[in-house]
This record gives C-alpha cells, sequence and structure tokens, in this order.
C-alpha cells in the first residue's frame, strides 16, 4: 500500500468516528445562527429589491457574523480537538495511529485535515441557506451578490477557525489532558475575544476584529496567519517527540 492510500485510510477513519455528526449539526447551528443573528436587527426591513441598501446592508452583516461565530464556536472547537487529541493521548488510542507506517507530522496533518472538512461543511451549507432565505424572490443580481459575499464570508470564518484550531491544537499536544486541555482553550479563545473588542490596540492583530476589518482592509489577516502558523509550526515540533509506546 503506497504512503498516499494510508494518508486516505487514515483521513477516512478520523471522518467516520461517531460523535463528529453530533459536532457537523452543533457547528451548523452555531453558523447559521451567527450569520441570521445579524439580520434581526430589523436592518433587513427594507425590501430586498432596494439592490444598493440591501449590498450595504449584507456587507454589514457578513461583517458582524464574524464576531458571532468568534463567541459561539469556541466550546465546539475546542471539544473538537480535545475528542481527537487530548482524549486519545489519555486512552491511549493514539497509539494505533503512531503505530502505522507514516511520518507523526503526516498524522497531525490528517488530523487537521479532518478539522476541516468537519469545520467547512457546515459552514458552507450555513451560508448557502442564509442567502437561500435571505434573498428568496429577490433579483438575480442581488443574489448572485449574495454569493458573491458568502464565498468571501467562508474565507474570513475559515481564517478565524484556523486560529482557533490552531490555539486548541497546540494547548492539546502540550498539555495531552482533556479536562486540562479544553478549559485552557475555551479560556484563551474567549479571553482572545473579548480583549480584541475592547483594548483599542490590540483590535489591530487579535481576531476576530482583526479578522472582521480584513474585508475592507486584507492585511489584517496577518493578524491570524502569522500566530496561527507560528502556533501549528510549534505543534508539529511537540507531536513529533511523542512516542508510541
Amino acid at each position: 500500500m503506497s504512503e498516499l492510500s494510508k494518508v486516505a485510510a487514515l483521513l477516512r477513519l478520523e471522518l467516520s468516528k461517531g460523535a463528529w455528526r453530533a459536532i457537523v449539526v452543533a457547528l451548523f447551528c452555531v453558523y447559521f445562527s451567527a450569520l441570521w443573528l445579524t439580520r434581526a436587527r430589523g436592518s433587513y426591513m427594507v425590501p430586498m429589491h432596494v439592490i444598493p441598501f440591501a449590498q450595504r446592508i449584507l456587507r454589514s452583516a457578513m461583517h458582524e457574523s464574524v464576531y458571532n461565530v468568534s463567541l459561539f464556536s469556541p466550546p465546539i472547537v475546542s471539544l473538537l480537538s480535545t475528542l481527537s487529541l487530548a482524549y486519545e493521548f489519555e486512552s491511549r488510542m493514539l497509539r494505533t495511529s503512531l503505530s502505522l507506517p507514516l511520518r507523526k507530522s503526516t498524522i497531525l496533518l490528517v488530523k487537521l485535515a479532518s478539522f476541516f472538512v468537519i469545520l467547512t461543511v457546515p459552514l458552507v451549507a450555513s451560508q448557502l441557506l442564509y442567502v437561500a432565505l435571505l434573498f428568496r424572490g429577490s433579483s438575480l443580481e442581488l443574489v448572485v451578490y449574495g454569493l458573491l459575499c458568502s464565498i468571501s464570508a467562508i474565507y474570513v470564518h475559515l481564517t478565524l477557525l484556523l486560529y482557533m484550531v490552531s490555539i486548541c491544537v497546540f494547548v492539546n499536544v502540550v498539555s495531552r489532558s482533556q479536562s486540562i486541555s479544553y478549559g485552557i482553550s475555551v479560556l484563551i479563545l474567549y479571553l482572545t475575544h473579548f480583549a480584541s473588542m475592547r483594548v483599542e490596540w490590540l483590535s489591530n492583530i487579535l481576531p476576530p476584529t482583526a479578522i472582521a476589518l480584513s474585508m475592507i482592509a486584507p492585511e489584517r489577516l496577518l493578524g491570524a496567519l502569522v500566530p496561527s502558523a507560528l502556533l501549528l509550526a510549534a505543534s508539529f515540533t511537540v507531536f513529533s517527540r511523542v512516542e508510541a509506546a
């Protein structure tokens, strides 16, 4: 069996875990609520055929949805990483993966890939449902604009989720304890969330504010991408020293 086949088999094994179905449903509810709550402020009471106004409101809603995702997602994203890493460390289930003739970095990369499949599927589904419900009966031009905004929002939300996952993975590979990993991950994610919103100089470098502002200033994404890359690099370094025994 080639290495690519082994990687594909491991990815299928990661995605076949029963707990992931409940997490996907929970994430869909979180994402859709984060989007739909922006509509509940009364901004959409104007007829949706007024295209310039609707476009401006939609951009504002996508901007605000970043804050909602950042507020609602930490418990679920932390649970996802804890079940896949810290739980397997404690239960010694990870020995099965480590015994495979694959590099440890490849095993962690497969786990990260499974995370993003689980995170992306409900994100895309919720965005499509949001646009379908919001623009039903609207002009084709507005529907197309809504879809383009959704594609942009998916990219921005995935950057936010990458930041969350990088923190959670690093905490998990360092602590290797379910309770400690989950608690510290949730705490860090909420601390960065509120620090970003309350401390002005941090809003330029910390998600979710830096990511939300990237919709009008793309360079703000560096505030999430650079620390995410550094944390993932550190996680791979620590994970490569894990023993199979």
